[in-house]
Parts: structure tokens; C-alpha cells; sequence
């Protein structure tokens, strides 16, 4: 009998609308917000809901739906919580710090490599991932938070 074994990572997954979620590395997931003052940036790009502080920074925060979507940041119901994620622009440089909106309860995973799948064609987060996997019968993009907020 050969025995394998299998590689796990956690990760947080974040359901952003009633048929999608997004999953974060465990490492890039901060904090959880809850109801986060929101300041407009005029002339921001419609996915970004504006900019809410967090130690003592102000931090973009992003509508993943509205991302996903092509929509208006804050178009459909609005999140009580909201995901602090860190980033960086290089290798060794200082991290730097996002948000995205939490529409409901961020939980925690453990996912396999017997998980991974391609990403779906057409996938309106693809630009954004690292990778896809499956969970519950879709295909979940891991983000990578510097394509997210570095760009």
C-alpha cells in the first residue's frame, strides 16, 4: 500500500455575493472590521468603495461584487465588516494594507492540492488569482492581494 500525502494551506474565504466567494491566503488576512466608516474618494475607480481607517492608516476598500460585476462599489447590500488584507509591491518591501467589503461571515479553510481546478472561462476575478479551487461545486480564486490593490 503506498500512502500520500496530501499539502493543505489555509486560507480565508470570504463569500461576496449569494453565488460567489473569493479565498485570501491565511498569511495576507489581518483583521476583521466590523461596520467600517466609509470616506468617498471622488474620482475613485467604481469598484472602490472609498477609504477606511485602520491603525491609524487610511486603507482602500474594494467591492469584490462590484469588481466582479463591473458595478458601482456599495450597488447591492451593503457590508457590516470589511477584511483588512496586507500585500506588498516587491519581495522585502514594506507591507502595505486593503480592504474588501465582507458581505457575510469570513471563515476559515484548509484547502488540498486535490481541490485545485481551472479557472472557468470568463471568470471575472481571473485577473486577480493565484490559482482556483473547488469548494461546494464552484470554482473559488485565490487572491493575490497585490494584483488586487497594486495595480
Amino acid at each position: 500500500m503506498i500512502e500520500t500525502s496530501q499539502t493543505f494551506a489555509s486560507a480565508r474565504l470570504l463569500a461576496y455575493s449569494s453565488d460567489a466567494a473569493a479565498a485570501f491566503p491565511e498569511h495576507c488576512a489581518v483583521a476583521l472590521i466590523e461596520a467600517p466608516g466609509v470616506f468617498e474618494v471622488p474620482g475613485a475607480p467604481a469598484h472602490c468603495a472609498g477609504l477606511i481607517e485602520w491603525a491609524d492608516k487610511l486603507v482602500p476598500l474594494i467591492d469584490l461584487k462590484a469588481l466582479a460585476d463591473g458595478a458601482r462599489a456599495g450597488d447591492g447590500a451593503i457590508a457590516t465588516h470589511a477584511l483588512v488584507v496586507a500585500w506588498q509591491r516587491a519581495p522585502g518591501a514594506e507591507l502595505q494594507f486593503g480592504a474588501v467589503y465582507a458581505p457575510a461571515l469570513v471563515t476559515a479553510l484548509r484547502v488540498s492540492d486535490s481541490q485545485h481546478c481551472e479557472a472557468p472561462d470568463g471568470h471575472a476575478l481571473a485577473a486577480i488569482a493565484t490559482t482556483f479551487f473547488e469548494s461546494e461545486g464552484r470554482a473559488v480564486p485565490i487572491v493575490d492581494t497585490h494584483r488586487l490593490f497594486g495595480r
